[in-house]
């Protein structure tokens, strides 16, 4: 017996089932909403473009809880533990110490990104800035510096479609 052609059908070959093969009837769909399928997709892997956009983020949280308001919120955007600890404690030190840090980005190179798995990365960066330090409202000449290059690997993890930086190293 040969099932009745319709619309889109009329474009596909349909086999011929013979009266003793087995029919499988999907009477429901395979995924209650469209977001479970996407839950299947192959997570696309880091590459040095969306590095240098976390990295970027990082120079930016790092400036706003460094700087004169102290806004360590701009963390939680960007860091998981331990890291995320370190830096509010930093911030909250400075707060105490009437102390702030103002960072000028310069640049970031992106040397290397190295994936893990699906969800965890190690970037190594160069970057480049100014910083200058500034207490009780003065900047202090010995604790600022123009033109400070430094490597940083960064140890990354990805939550739910976000990349977050998990831990941080400066290399001497």
């Amino acid at each position: 017996m040969v099932p009745q052609k319709r619309g889109i059908l009329d474009r596909l070959s349909l086999p011929t089932l013979a009266s003793q093969e087995p029919v499988l009837l999907i009477q429901r769909p395979l995924f209650a909403s469209f977001s479970q399928v996407a839950l299947l997709r192959v997570p696309e892997e880091l590459d040095k473009a969306q590095a240098a956009q976390i990295i970027t983020q990082w120079q930016n949280a790092k400036s706003l809880a460094m700087g004169e308001k102290y806004d360590v919120k701009a963390l939680d955007s960007i860091l998981l533990e331990p890291s995320l600890s370190e830096w509010r404690q930093r911030s909250e030190q400075n707060k105490a110490e009437q102390s702030y840090l103002v960072y000028t980005t310069k640049g970031i190179e992106i040397k290397s990104v190295t994936p893990e798995d699906k969800d965890r990365a190690t970037v190594v960066a160069v970057i480049s800035e100014d910083r200058d330090f500034i207490y009780q409202g003065e900047r202090v000449a010995d604790y600022s510096r123009s033109g400070a290059q430094y490597e940083v690997t960064y140890k990354l993890q990805r939550q739910k479609d976000n990349w977050f930086i998990q831990t941080m190293l400066v290399k001497d």
